[in-house]
């Protein structure tokens, strides 16, 4: 296969936790809208901070056959049947039985600094490496089985901040590091984001012949900032609780109303009924 056996006219590219998942880590407030992407054949990407295992819980469930991005842009996954082998980029890696693209560099090699910073500046780390998984799930509501995914990391480091954080993360961008953070935990990476993978990936379907792609990106958070500055077409849920996450600002951002799913529902049905799909 050197092509895709379907029309592609959009690309939609989208966090999960608190974004298309709601804090049960439910889509069905998003049933209406993910009806429609099956309708149009819409590749819809999960682009999130989950590990590659995690994420996979997601795609079974939501029975979707696309390339996944996971832990902040760290690497691009293409399950079997999710892009033509023959034109995936060189140095993609073929392990467990798909193709991995890595965009980062190790989640081991981000530690002695991240600790050193702490040290700096005066205040204490806690990485997801060193909490059990009974700590994970009272954090964030997780199963234990997803809690136990979510510390096989490989490019990013999770981690509690009690305080100082703003000193932490300024000291490790010194470092040319990459924190931010997301629904539960602050995040840490080398090189990567979720923007880069982003356009890595839009462009190897550009390559594919489809030269007009539309892109919409759909998230809630800080973590989503580099995905929704390089897509045409952002999109901000709100926040648990209401209201929207602070610093997330992009040119034509729309905050769509409505929380996590429900504003996801509410964004990826008006996106496409905006689309001229002749």
């Amino acid at each position: 296969m050197d092509t895709l056996d379907y029309p592609l006219k959009l690309l939609i590219f989208t966090d999960l936790n608190d974004t298309l998942l709601d804090q049960n880590y439910d889509f069905k407030p998003a049933e209406r809208a993910l009806a429609l992407i099956r309708e149009y054949q819409i590749p819809l990407i999960l682009c999130t901070s989950k590990t590659r295992g995690q994420t996979e819980i997601y795609r079974r469930r939501l029975n979707i056959r696309e390339p996944l991005i996971v832990e902040n842009g760290g690497a691009i996954h293409f399950p079997p049947g999710s892009f033509p082998i023959g034109r995936l980029p060189a140095g993609s890696l073929y392990e467990n039985g798909e193709y991995i693209l890595e965009l980062s560099g190790s989640a081991e090699s981000l530690l002695p600094s991240l600790l050193e910073a702490a040290k700096i500046v005066g205040t204490e780390v806690e990485t997801i490496f060193d909490m059990p998984v009974e700590r994970i799930m009272g954090i964030t509501g997780m199963s234990s089985e997803e809690s136990e995914l979510a510390r096989e990391r490989s490019y990013t480091i999770y981690f509690l901040c009690p305080w100082k954080r703003d000193e932490l993360f300024a000291e490790l961008r010194r470092r040319g590091l990459k924190p931010t953070w997301g629904s539960y935990f602050c995040h840490l990476g080398a090189t990567n984001s979720k923007g880069q993978s982003a356009h890595k990936l839009t462009a190897l379907y550009r390559e594919l012949g489809f030269f007009d792609l539309i892109t919409a990106g759909f998230g809630d958070n800080m973590n989503d900032l580099p995905l929704l500055q390089m897509v045409n077409m952002p999109f901000l849920v709100e926040r648990p609780g209401g209201g929207y996450a602070e610093g997330v600002e992009v040119d034509d951002l729309k905050k769509l109303e409505g929380i996590g799913p429900a504003g996801w529902n509410r964004g990826v049905i008006d996106l496409i009924n905006g689309i001229d799909w002749e």
